[in-house]
């Protein structure tokens, strides 16, 4: 019976925090994989934004690589309806600037060491 607590608790652990996210993941982290729409990200090395996506890819670079991105998200987001507080007089919600617009930087740097490590860094 213990062993099935530890192997519930290290699977527990060890779950994406993306599951445990607000509803909102940005997926778009290099403009190289936009225009394949992302398809074959996990295993193409065109950039140094595989640290987000496939830290593996790394080993597959000769040279140092740097990559730099802005992501612009101007979401489109509006509120109608009515809310009402225990039955007292309804409040009317009506809002067409609820998000934001926001640009979210995004930065990575791969080091090869030799042909089989590499070192790598990526903010986003």
């Amino acid at each position: 019976m213990q062993f099935k607590k530890t192997i519930l608790a290290a699977s527990l652990a060890l779950l994406s925090t993306e599951s445990f996210a607000a509803a909102f993941q940005l997926a778009e982290q290099n403009a190289s994989g936009l225009g394949r729409a992302y398809a074959g990200e996990a295993a193409i090395a065109d950039d140094a934004s595989v640290v987000a996506r496939n830290p593996a890819l790394m080993s597959q670079f000769e040279t140092a690589q740097l990559s730099v991105a802005a992501i612009y998200v101007e979401p489109d987001v509006s509120l109608e309806g009515e809310s009402t507080n225990n039955g007292l007089n309804p409040n009317v919600l009506n809002d067409d600037s609820i998000a934001p617009s926001a640009v979210i930087p995004a930065g990575y740097f791969v080091l090869p060491v030799n042909d089989k490590v590499a070192v790598g860094f990526g903010a986003f």
